[in-house]
């Protein structure tokens, strides 16, 4: 089919499917930027901003809504896969490091896409970014954009990294004032806010041959990634020259890198090493390896430790050799580590390097009992699997609404930890109590029913004084609330 221009009046629009809106007219959501010259010429300061818009279906957008004022140019916009909350990233050009005028990132953040907090500088360059390729006081390194991939719990960013070699005196029309060469590095975050660089600040996408499509600048990654069973591939802008290029050498075209399957980066020991993840909750004990040896008689081992007692092993995986992107754990003696406790992964190296590990299958039955999680998966949309207090938690899409169960095995429950659950009067409709909301059962053998009205928060402390189950329900007497009048 012919193309069909959907995003007319916005520069640098990022878009997003937003699996938490409830409202179909807003699934799709877009932020971009738009500059605006007032009646004598210049800037119009109020009118130029970031702005967003909604769609139903991608194609149709809603009018634009500013959310940044008298800021623009290239932005990005990513979504806290946990949380739903909205991530848009921004260009300032800002006093930095004795320059006027540097290009920094700065992030805004919305959980209704209708208030954003105030803008903060989460990325910037330092001193290191200037090291080996700086040979004068005017030349420095900027950040041109700022795409941002949820994975594996965290973040990942692409920043495209603007070595400004020098100013054009005099530019022609359509010519950039700053000149130099943009490529693409990495950094991750676990919240999307707090970053840190990888060694040596290397380069992740490089730049191609000069003359070739992408052999002069990177503009920008896009905030997804495409994996299959062996590969991970990201889209990006590339530019025959330089930033201040002009036509018709300067052209813009598309390009993708490709990886190995999660490849960005890896551990590695060209002898031998190991390391140990952080503790970590294990929702099933199926797991893959990401691996590669880098000789014949290279391998990789792991082993499961407990963190509650000494560090013990507790299930032992069998000798890795070769490569592969996903190969399957298979465990010593038929012993698998324990779901649903706190665990580390302890990686032995010998000659080889570990890209990821990853968990696979369903959450595992115990007792020959269908798990709870299990049997919501059989019927519902799992959204998202993670930790809740320390226990495997199941998020699920239900009814249109977002829901969540957690089954604990096994576990103490810290004292202290406080449930709330707040009431929307509006949504109440007319039922002014919704009796036996939620249950709690604590080791001791009781249960806690609660009784809750619409027009009072309520908030109990939990004591647990050993280990056992504890479960957490949502199940009324009298289902006559609207389920949105509640929250927890």
């Amino acid at each position: 089919n012919e193309p069909t221009v959907v995003t007319q009046g916005f520069h640098s629009p990022s878009v997003i499917v937003d699996r938490f809106e409830k409202d179909p007219a807003r699934r799709y959501k877009l932020v971009g930027s738009q500059f605006h010259n007032g009646a004598d010429g210049k800037v119009d300061r109020e009118r130029t901003g970031y702005y967003t818009a909604c769609s139903p279906d991608g194609i149709h957008w809603s009018e634009p809504r500013q959310i940044v004022q008298g800021w623009w140019d290239t932005v990005t916009m990513a979504q806290n896969p946990r949380t739903g909350e909205i991530l848009v990233y921004h260009k300032r050009q800002t006093p930095w490091r004795g320059f006027g005028s540097c290009r920094l990132v700065y992030l805004t953040k919305s959980s209704d896409f209708e208030h954003w907090s105030e803008p903060e500088l989460v990325f910037a360059p330092d001193e290191d970014d200037n090291q080996g390729w700086i040979d004068r006081p005017d030349q420095r390194m900027e950040i041109y954009n700022f795409s941002v991939l949820p994975h594996a719990g965290g973040f990942l960013a692409f920043p495209t990294m603007f070595h400004v070699t020098g100013m054009i005196g005099n530019p022609v029309k359509d010519q950039a004032a700053a000149d130099g060469y943009v490529d693409v590095q990495l950094a991750t975050s676990a919240d999307g806010v707090h970053w840190s660089r990888t060694p040596g600040r290397r380069t992740i996408i490089p730049l191609g041959r000069p003359g070739s499509f992408d052999g002069g600048t990177i503009l920008g990654v896009s905030n997804s990634a495409l994996t299959t069973d062996d590969e991970t591939m990201m889209y990006y802008t590339a530019m025959t020259t330089s930033h201040s290029g002009v036509v018709p050498e300067k052209k813009f075209s598309i390009g993708r890198a490709t990886w190995r399957r999660h490849g960005w980066v890896s551990l590695a020991a060209k002898g031998r090493g190991s390391f140990t993840t952080v503790p970590l909750t294990l929702a099933t004990s199926e797991m893959t390896v990401n691996f590669r040896t880098l000789s014949p008689n290279g391998s990789v081992r792991l082993t499961v430790r407990d963190v509650s007692n000494a560090g013990r092993t507790v299930a032992t995986g069998a000798t890795l050799k070769g490569d592969g992107t996903r190969r399957s754990i298979t465990w010593v003696q038929g012993i698998r580590p324990p779901v649903g406790e706190s665990v580390t992964l302890h990686f032995e190296l010998d000659r080889a390097e570990v890209y990821a590990v990853e968990g696979i299958g369903k959450i595992e039955k115990r007792g020959g009992k269908m798990e709870i999680a299990e049997k919501i998966a059989a019927s519902h949309k799992i959204l998202w699997r993670d930790t809740w207090y320390g226990f495997p938690r199941t998020v699920f899409e239900f009814e249109g609404h977002t829901a969540w169960v957690v089954e604990p095995k096994a576990g103490t429950v810290r004292d202290g930890l406080t449930f709330t659950i707040t009431f929307d009067d509006a949504k109440m409709k007319d039922a002014p109590a919704y009796r036996g909301a939620f249950l709690v059962r604590t080791p001791d053998g009781f249960s806690r029913a609660v009784t809750l009205y619409s027009t009072a928060e309520w908030s109990q402390p939990l004591h647990c004084e050993r280990e056992g189950d504890v479960a957490v329900y949502a199940k009324p007497e009298e289902a006559k609330t609207d389920a949105e009048g509640f929250s927890v």
